[in-house]
This record gives structure tokens, sequence and C-alpha cells, in this order.
């Protein structure tokens, strides 16, 4: 690795909501890793007492909200942290200290771009562009992360300047798309890794309480990644190949579509 430990320090996000019985497995992981020196878990449901699923930790800086929080708050942690490089992760996928220090060094060897390892590509269709899912175990470039987030404070700060270009004064008016900004906080594409099995807790797709299965989230999703590619050009920092789709749907992903 090119740079040096010392430079490296993490400050580590982890939104605690619904599930509150796998914040002590993830939080454990993150303080295992070499580089994450803070680790600020916030609970965003206040009917539930985070104290009693968490144990003390001198990294530890447990936010107890006194009112419900979407996952957006994240990135406004990062932006008023002094760090220079972030981790988050969902609190329904439980990475091994092993995947977490290995991402992070990702992102150490190539900070331009942020890192992870779901994601989800913009395709041309036959009726037209679409966010498609499914990049998961594949080392490559996708146009939105999802789930885990290696980034710098450079992607942060981006995507809160991207609010304002959208014409959004807050970043609660995207509610749970904040890592759709985040994508977009860098000139070039976010990058997707393969780290192996990646363990998912049961509720990961439960239609209690996994966001992404409420009714319009798909829709309402593809439509903000859309509506920045749209509004490239007043977008400074992006590359021109940034914007430029190029992939179509394979046989099989059409098919899906199609039926």
């Amino acid at each position: 690795m090119r740079v040096a430990h010392e430079e490296c320090s993490v400050t580590a996000i982890l939104l605690s909501y619904l599930r509150p019985e796998n914040i002590q497995r993830i939080f454990g992981q993150l303080a295992k890793s070499k580089y994450i020196d803070k680790i600020i878990v916030s609970n965003n449901n206040p009917d539930v007492d985070l104290c009693l699923y968490i144990e003390q930790h001198p990294k530890l800086r447990l936010i107890q909200q006194v009112v419900h929080y979407p996952p957006w708050i994240r990135f406004e942690f990062a932006a008023h942290e002094p760090a220079n490089y972030f981790f988050s992760v969902d609190d329904d996928i439980f990475l091994s200290v092993e995947q977490i220090d290995l991402l992070l060094e990702r992102l150490f060897e190539r900070p331009i771009v942020p890192h992870g390892v779901w994601g989800q590509r913009i395709v041309n269709t036959p009726k037209g562009l679409k966010l498609v899912d499914g990049v998961q175990g594949q080392s490559r470039s996708v146009d939105v992360l999802n789930r885990v987030y290696a980034c710098t404070k450079e992607h942060v700060l981006n995507s809160f300047k991207l609010l304002k270009i959208l014409g959004l004064d807050h970043a609660r008016k995207i509610g749970p798309f904040e890592d759709v900004l985040l994508s977009f906080g860098s000139a070039e594409r976010p990058f997707c890794h393969d780290l192996g099995v990646l363990e998912e807790c049961e509720s990961s797709s439960s239609l209690e309480k996994a966001l992404h299965m409420k009714p319009g989230f798909i829709g309402l999703r593809q439509q903000l990644a859309l509506d920045i590619l749209e509004r490239a050009k007043d977008i400074p920092w992006l590359e021109p190949e940034r914007c430029t789709v190029v992939e179509y749907l394979s046989d099989y992903e059409r098919f899906l579509l199609e039926t």
C-alpha cells in the first residue's frame, strides 16, 4: 500500500433504526480495524435505547437522537468531522474486519472515487435509461453504490454541493437516497470490489424493515440518478465520461425487464 498507516485515519459512521440487535456485531468488526480511529453510532430511532444493545468502547461516540432520522444524516456527520476518510455500512450487512480493511486500502490507493461492494448501473434499454441492480461479487465501476461506502471528505462535500445544484435546500428532501448523491460526488464512477462472500442479516429484504422494499423506492431512486445526469453540465467536478451511458441490457436482463 502506498500510504502510511498514520496518514490513513478513518471515521466510521453506523446508523441504527429498525435493527438494533445487529449494531454490536457490526460495531465490533469496525472497532477491530487498524485504520478506523472513531466510530459514530447514531441511534436514529428514539423509541429504542441503543445503550441496551451496544457496549462501551474507546472508539465509540454514541448519539441518541431525540427525533426519527432517515439515512441522509450519515454524510452530514462526515461533513463536520475532521477526518479525510470515511467508512459507512448499512445495518443489514456483516463485513469481516479483513473485508473492511481491504476496502479501505482500495480507497487509500485510489481516493479519486468512492469504493464499495454493492452497486447499480445506468444502462440503455428499449424504454430509455434505467438504473439496474445486481453488481455484487464483481470488481468494476458502477454508477451508484449501495449499502457499504468508503469515501473521502471531498466526495461528501461534493454531495452537499450537488443538493444545491439540484435546487434542494436540505438533505432531508432526498430521503434515503444520500448514497446516490455520494456516488456522483467524484469525477469518475465509483468502484465496486469483489471481497468474497458478503454475509447479510435475515431481514435485509424484509417488507417491514428494508427501505428498498417500500413502494416507490426503486422509481424515485432511479429518477434522482437520471435527474443528476441531465444536470451534468452544471456539475463542475464530473468528467464527461462519467455521464456517458455506454452499457446496454444483456439479453437476460432484457428478458427479465419485459416479463
